[in-house]
């Protein structure tokens, strides 16, 4: 394989992972009609189409479609196939969507200082752009990235069941 190529594989199982364990841990805190290999199929079609969107075709009329794709997808995903209240639905999809930012964005933080260490001065795009496209550097960030989220997932899922046997109060909350 070549770097290329081995970044977009990289991109696909990190964007399968993502999709997998997202759907994974709405699935623990909502009720819903999903059974294993449809949380599969999920996420296989999930990232099948979200490493479709190349970074080289940014801003072309192609990578508008596919994100409007992506967005219609997670939205059918979330109304149709997880039960009870639209609002709650939806506040626990942003909770694990605002979860994945923040462990996206301190994965890239040991992947910068590297680069600050060997005075890299450009953009955030630039920097991005050159994690995606360097295998290596796409590792090191999958690395980090996948065992935070699910650190964060399975914190998040044992607090709120705490929180529902009464084992556990909300004001504690405000502590962590």
């Amino acid at each position: 394989l070549e770097m290329v190529d081995s970044g977009l594989l990289l991109s696909f199982v990190e964007a399968f992972f993502h999709a997998f364990i997202h759907y994974y841990f709405m699935r623990k805190l909502l009720p819903n009609r999903l059974r294993s290999y449809q949380l599969l199929l999920m996420a296989f079609v999930y990232a099948l189409w979200s490493v479709l969107r190349l970074p080289a075709l940014m801003g072309t009329s192609y990578h508008l479609w596919m994100n409007i794709f992506i967005n219609v997808w997670t939205q059918f995903v979330i109304i149709f196939l997880f039960q009870g209240r639209y609002w709650k639905k939806l506040i626990v999809w942003w909770y694990y969507e605002i979860i994945k930012a923040i462990c996206q964005a301190v994965s890239f933080i040991p992947i910068l200082a590297y680069y600050k260490l060997y005075g890299f001065s450009g953009e955030w795009a630039q920097f991005v752009a050159s994690v995606e496209s360097n295998t290596v550097l796409k590792l090191a960030y999958v690395a980090f990235f996948i065992p935070l989220f699910l650190l964060f997932g399975f914190l998040s899922v044992t607090i709120w069941r705490r929180i529902l046997m009464r084992k556990f109060s909300l004001f504690y909350l405000l502590f962590i």
